[in-house]
């Protein structure tokens, strides 16, 4: 009898992910784009007292029904010159790698749970663009509204903060440099995470031949260290 081909499939295609398989937020992820050769401001996370791991300098808060809080982030302008900052939230999502990212850029999608940390949290208008001159802190302001029902699992998410007056250079490449920041809420944290298969086609995936999956984790969890093992079979077989 012949054997059916196998193939071991690693988390290298298109994931539809509430979080991510690999979990490691940091206190700001610097994300430059273009050819910056300093680091026009920084950004720190100015971490309250429900924070659940203050070894981490991003924020972990515990949260509880009805729950209201204030968070900030200090933000200083490392250079000589007058800058703004935009600061927006964007849900956290998995991109095509298997990895956390914080944007709002199309092709990312996210599986519609009944509860999503975008209608929990507020950045508010006076803090979407601040203005720091040379040298000099200004703080963000974050708003966090839990409503009376609970939910359990966590909620992620990212701030942004992106250099609004980037400049172009000679060879007209626009210089943009953002820092995120991870915003991860909880009341029960320990879910388990429900993984299931919404689609697999055969495709090109940098000019290779591949086979593209498409995995949503329904649940409010983390799952991590994930890969997956699949037979491929003719198409009047049985599939698995």
């Amino acid at each position: 009898m012949k054997k059916e081909p196998s193939v071991f499939l690693v988390l290298l295609t298109t994931f539809s992910l509430f979080l991510s398989f690999y979990w490691f937020p940091s206190l700001s992820v610097a994300e430059t784009k273009g050819n910056n050769q300093s680091v026009a401001f920084t950004v720190k996370a100015l971490l309250p007292e429900n924070q659940l791991t203050p070894e981490n300098s991003y924020f972990d808060l515990e949260v509880t029904p009805n729950f209201s809080q204030e968070i900030q982030l200090e933000l200083h302008n490392n250079t000589n010159e007058e800058i703004t900052v935009e600061n927006k939230f964007h849900l956290a999502k998995t991109n095509r790698n298997g990895l956390i990212e914080y944007s709002d850029r199309s092709g990312l999608e996210s599986y519609r749970l009944e509860q999503t940390i975008t209608k929990l949290v507020e950045i508010p208008k006076e803090s979407r663009d601040v203005v720091i001159p040379p040298y000099q802190n200004r703080f963000v302001s974050i708003y966090i509204k839990i409503p009376d029902n609970h939910f359990q699992g966590v909620l992620l998410g990212g701030i942004e903060s992106q250099l609004k007056n980037s400049k172009q250079d000679e060879a007209q490449l626009t210089n943009n440099f953002s820092y995120i920041t991870a915003l991860m809420l909880s009341e029960k944290k320990y879910v388990s995470a429900n993984l299931n298969l919404l689609r697999a086609k055969a495709d090109l995936v940098n000019d290779y031949r591949s086979i593209n999956i498409k995995i949503a984790n329904t649940t409010p969890a983390i799952a991590n260290n994930v890969t997956i093992h699949a037979t491929l079979t003719k198409k009047i077989k049985q599939k698995y």
